[in-house]
């Protein structure tokens, strides 16, 4: 399990809502261990808005990784909720669509989506030109 669990923890390291970690309740860490409950190994805890509860579900990163998607709504590093993490350049981005209307919003993802859709077409024209 302990390269799926560090595998989840490189995946979520950058996610401010969202903590993995682990205690080596055989350690210094015996005594806090105790006070969370876990008796055995490896014991997997949940906190959501403060509660916690015992996970019993999947143990391969999948399964984790589906619980902590579906409880933790883990949002991402750089957001309207998190600009601290974001580079200069990309808060600039947040804070000008701050600014906007939803309808200016919109418009500029519509205006932004042809780009995106050209290496599409040329790809698709790519494969007809080596078919023929």
């Amino acid at each position: 399990m302990q390269p799926d669990w560090d595998k989840l923890t490189k995946t979520y390291v950058d996610t401010p809502n969202v903590v993995i970690a682990e205690l080596d309740c055989a350690g210094e860490a015996q005594s806090v261990c105790g006070e969370l409950g876990a008796r055995g190994y490896p014991t997997i805890k949940l906190v959501v808005d403060g509660k916690m509860s015992d996970y019993n579900g999947a143990r391969d990163f999948n399964g984790l990784k589906r619980e902590v998607e579906s409880k933790l709504n883990p949002k991402p590093a750089c957001s309207l909720d998190s600009k601290d993490a974001c580079s200069a350049g990309d808060r600039a981005i947040l804070e000008e669509s701050e600014k906007m209307s939803k309808a200016e919003r919109v418009a500029k993802i519509k205006a932004l989506r042809p780009r995106s859709r050209t290496p599409r077409s040329r790809s698709r024209s790519l494969r007809r030109r080596l078919r023929n």
